[in-house]
């Protein structure tokens, strides 16, 4: 996806989903410092806008008790995808960790392992210029343990 096209898609979603475009206001809340650990500096970042997703509970009854929210049927009906290669597609996170935040999903509903992402993590990551592409383990608070699915943010946000 040319980058004209990803601001125009999150210029889109923002405009017609509230939960994220509020999410995304709230990046200006974050506090960010810098603390040193052994000679090696440290960059910390607090967003509060972000406990609901790294609270969530990725226990195995509490991910059976609810629909999974990557899969297209169950997502917000403001919630759109783009299409990225076959078999994923790119949708902004309503969650956001920076000022441009996306979940890379694959369609189909397969458990989240990183083996089967590489090759998908390298295209990517080839494609898409400036961008940082990067996995959420399975037991991260901010997962989705059920359904595999990637992280990207623009390489000039991180530290």
């Amino acid at each position: 996806m040319k980058q004209s096209r990803i601001q125009k898609f999150v210029g889109d979603q923002l405009s017609r989903w509230p939960l994220a475009c509020d999410n995304f206001r709230a990046l200006k809340n974050v506090r960010v410092r810098e603390v040193e650990i052994n000679g090696l500096t440290v960059k910390l970042q607090f967003n509060p806008a972000r406990i609901r997703s790294t609270g969530a509970a990725v226990d195995k009854k509490s991910i059976a008790e609810r629909p999974c929210f990557l899969c297209a049927e169950n997502r917000p009906a403001e919630q759109s995808g783009r299409d990225i290669c076959g078999s994923l597609e790119v949708l902004v996170n309503p969650f956001p960790i920076m000022g441009e935040h996306y979940t890379i999903v694959t369609k189909e509903h397969t458990p989240q392992l990183i083996a089967p992402l590489y090759a998908d993590m390298l295209f990517i990551a080839k494609r898409w210029r400036g961008m940082s592409v990067f996995y959420n383990g399975a037991t991260c608070g901010a997962s989705a343990p059920d359904h595999a699915h990637l992280q990207a943010v623009p390489s000039k946000y991180l530290p």
